[in-house]
């Protein structure tokens, strides 16, 4: 399946800023859009969850991480053309 660069870009252009916004409300401190822990959860998610710090920054991660598993999967980071080590068999599909 081939991804298109547009939809690629557009696609990690939101996991991006999502990431940053649960880093930012992972900081001891910043301020929350709901009173309390309780009804932010409801509000959000209906359901009740922890907002625990580290929660966030599991969440973030896997939203930046899956960011650059999409641009490098649609060959915008990095060199696609790099010299492969003698023996390595380019597959017929990336050439």
């Amino acid at each position: 399946m081939r991804i298109k660069k547009p939809a690629a870009v557009l696609v990690a252009g939101v996991l991006g800023p999502d990431a940053l916004l649960h880093l930012f409300l992972a900081t001891p401190g910043s301020s929350w859009p709901a009173s309390n822990l309780t009804e932010l959860s409801r509000g959000l998610l209906n359901a009740d969850v922890s907002f625990a710090p580290l929660n966030l920054v599991v969440i973030a991660s896997m939203l930046a991480a899956a960011a650059v598993l999409l641009l490098a999967r649609c060959g915008m980071l990095g060199n696609s053309d790099a010299d492969f080590p003698p023996g390595f068999r380019r597959s017929a599909e990336s050439r």
